[in-house]
């Protein structure tokens, strides 16, 4: 399942309270034609009632005016008639004479009575000005809705720039906040109490975070400093015993055993102190580095242990190949992957190393992996074979490109095994 795209927070409250808004527009529009319908419901109604009254009026006065339309109808019914009589409306369209065109008309059929005498009156009222305001209202209406929900929604898309402003600031504080930068966060000006609150977490957080990593440092160098003279002192002792020719005789490959877990020991000390200090980016001196005189120094200073494996180095460096990196940290890299393909190379063929105006490439004949390709880059994975080596190289490596925003990527084809390091 593909994960959802996120959503702004200010997208969602600004989305509820448009639909929030629609709606309540949308019960008062109908609230308000609503009413509009039965204040016209009653007025007609009322009309109708006043001639009702006139036409009762003209029963016992003939003075009374009978003030009707031309179309309506009186016509005098019997009892036995007007009691199964029932009262109807019907809405109709009826020409008028006043203005001389057909208009909208509501009309009763209605019984009126005095004095058992009974006229059944089909009488007609103009309605047509009513509606027409009803029209106009809704008219208004809707289009007032519209228009205030695309205001509501200009103003919060504008309104957040301004007000999410120091949480923004905040935020790309976060972001960018280095344990050893040089540049510490400063206070962000807001009066806002949420923005305030997440300022001082974020400054309390800072602090603890400094606090720890400054004491972990202390113990991982004094660890790593300290170990080493210990260390020292074995190695300086079965050097002697190693010395010892009758000893060595009975003892040698206890003898030896000890004296290289003890060089292991302590290559590995000083290698995780070193990985420890790249990730913290200890080492931020970036430079754009030509590295063609940087490979070949160190071709030549590994020129003798490649001739002892029968290896040979092939090169093929472009004068353009330029890496914007700590000169030190690409030392570290570049030592690292030939001291690699010299360690697991055979002699089926050369090392090749490879650069053009974007990508190094370093590539060495010999045996598959012997453990899943995705793992090469990952600390203490090593082929079986390779007891001596602490699993490490390639690990700084990849942690070296990453934090230079460079892309290491190995594959294994035509029995060669090849490291690319490509700008991203």
């Amino acid at each position: 399942m593909k994960n959802r795209k996120p959503i702004k927070l200010l997208s969602k409250i600004s989305f509820l309270h448009m639909i929030f808004t629609l709606l309540f527009l949308y019960i008062f529009a109908w609230f308000t034609i609503s009413e509009i319908e039965e204040y016209i419901l009653k007025e007609i109604e009322h009309r109708f009632n006043w001639t009702e009254d006139r036409i009762v009026k003209s029963f016992s006065d003939s003075t009374v005016k009978k003030r009707f339309y031309s179309f309506d109808e009186l016509t005098e019914v019997s009892p036995e008639y007007a009691a199964g009589f029932i009262t109807a409306y019907k809405d109709t369209i009826a020409y008028n004479e006043r203005s001389e065109k057909s208009e909208h008309y509501r009309q009763k059929n209605v019984i009126v009575g005095h004095e058992g005498k009974f006229i059944k009156a089909k009488l007609h009222k103009n309605i047509g000005d009513f509606y027409e305001i009803k029209e106009e209202i809704y008219d208004v209406l809707l289009p007032s809705s519209i228009i205030l929900a695309v205001f509501f929604i200009l103003f919060n898309s504008l309104s957040s720039g301004y007000f999410l402003r120091p949480f923004y600031r905040i935020l790309n504080q976060i972001k960018t906040y280095s344990v050893n930068g040089k540049n510490k966060p400063g206070l962000i000006k807001t009066n806002t109490t949420e923005f305030l609150r997440l300022q001082n977490l974020f400054s309390g957080m800072i602090s603890r975070i400094e606090f720890d990593y400054k004491k972990l440092k202390e113990y991982t160098e004094n660890m790593a400093h300290e170990i080493q003279t210990p260390l020292a002192i074995i190695r300086s002792k079965t050097e002697n015993l190693m010395s010892d020719e009758q000893l060595i005789e009975k003892h040698s490959e206890l003898i030896k055993s000890i004296y290289s877990e003890t060089n292991h020991l302590s290559n590995l000390g000083i290698t995780l102190n070193l990985l420890t200090k790249i990730e913290n980016e200890e080492f931020n001196k970036k430079d754009n580095i030509l590295t063609k005189a940087v490979i070949e120094n160190h071709i030549n200073a590994v020129k003798e242990l490649s001739e002892l494996k029968n290896l040979k180095i092939e090169s093929d460096l472009s004068e353009d190949h330029s890496i914007e990196i700590d000169p030190y940290l690409l030392d570290i890299v570049i030592k690292n992957l030939i001291k690699n393909t010299i360690r697991y190379g055979s002699t089926q063929g050369s090392i090749k190393i490879i650069t053009d105006s974007r990508k190094l490439e370093i590539s060495n004949f010999g045996e598959p992996l012997s453990f899943a390709s995705e793992e090469i880059f990952t600390r203490f994975s090593k082929n079986d074979k390779s007891s001596q080596s602490l699993g490490l190289g390639l690990s700084i490596v990849k942690t070296i490109c990453d934090m230079n925003d460079l892309e290491i990527s190995y594959k294994y084809e035509g029995k060669q095994h090849k490291f690319i390091i490509e700008k991203r």
